[in-house]
């Protein structure tokens, strides 16, 4: 076979492998029965969007009068069935009860089968919470889950948690937390430490991180970054900036959730990567875009 041709087989081979795939972050703030209990916050994760388009159209021929009319088109779907994988951070349900609920109503209104993954519960007090990964089993595959051992030092509120999935012939690893307010530069500062005990002890050397990092405003500002080694150290790119706004309260202006990613190769299959403002794509009020949460989607295309 010809070098040029066996080239363009390679090349189309490399072509059909590769898949761009959606993914998101979103801390939907209390998840748990009592939201899901809100038929408003449901419609607004889990139902249709419709948009009106008015176009004229002829009455007959050889008349020219014309008729408006009035048609709809579906524009896209609700706020999580638009990913093939989202991480989700701040379930407080405590008995288990709402995941099943959520899945439910996500595979009945998407018609496909999502599955999840949640992690322990986390916390110091009575107060926990949970990672909750909701994605299609047809396109990832959960192939291990690390919790970070933060027994010596206790830094972190919620430990960071770590899922490696498969896709296709692609393996990556997710890792995620919701940073504690009060304690976001010291956990921010044992985040990059964390990431090298997983590397160390499991042997992952790329990291896709994402979360609730509360890496701004009144938490973290100025000095701080200097101490954080996620974002000092070179191996790390921050795919959110510092200016973005990343809250629905029309009051704040900060870049609490983030993606951030260790890697080369990692780095290179990241994307379009935006702040999702639902209130104003679906026109709604802010209190009812507070009612579902008080953060947006961090949404990106991730090439797999």
């Amino acid at each position: 076979m010809e070098p040029f041709r066996v080239i363009l087989l390679a090349l189309a081979a490399a072509a059909v492998c590769s898949l761009d795939v959606r993914v998101a972050t979103f801390n939907i703030e209390r998840l748990g029965d009592g939201k899901l209990e809100k038929p408003e916050v449901v419609e607004i994760l889990l139902q249709r969007y419709i948009n009106f388009l008015n176009f004229s159209i002829p009455l007959g021929t050889p008349s020219l009068r014309m008729i408006q009319v009035s048609s709809y088109f579906f524009t896209r779907w609700q706020i999580l069935d638009d990913y093939d994988l989202v991480c989700i951070q701040e379930l407080t349900d405590e008995d288990g009860s709402s995941v099943p609920v959520l899945l439910g109503l996500l595979n009945e209104a998407s018609g496909k089968e999502y599955t999840n993954h949640t992690s322990p519960r986390l916390g110091r007090t009575t107060y926990k919470e949970q990672y909750l990964f909701l994605y299609e089993p047809s396109l990832f595959q959960v192939v291990e889950t690390i919790l970070y051992d933060d027994t010596a030092d206790d830094i972190f509120e919620r430990e960071p948690y770590y899922v490696t999935f498969r896709s296709g012939n692609y393996m990556f690893t997710m890792g995620t937390i919701h940073v504690k307010p009060d304690d976001a530069l010291a956990e921010l500062i044992q985040f990059a430490p964390a990431n090298d005990w997983v590397t160390e002890n499991y042997g992952m050397q790329e990291f896709l991180l994402l979360g609730d990092f509360n890496a701004d405003c009144d938490y973290v500002s100025g000095s701080d970054w200097d101490e954080i080694g996620l974002w000092t150290q070179p191996g790390y790119r921050w795919f959110v900036d510092n200016d973005a706004d990343t809250t629905v309260n029309s009051n704040t202006d900060c870049a609490y959730s983030r993606v951030v990613a260790k890697g080369p190769d990692l780095q290179a299959r990241i994307s379009d990567v935006r702040v999702r403002r639902f209130d104003e794509e679906f026109g709604l009020e802010q209190a009812e875009a507070l009612d579902v949460s008080d953060h947006y989607p961090v949404e990106f295309t991730l090439t797999v």
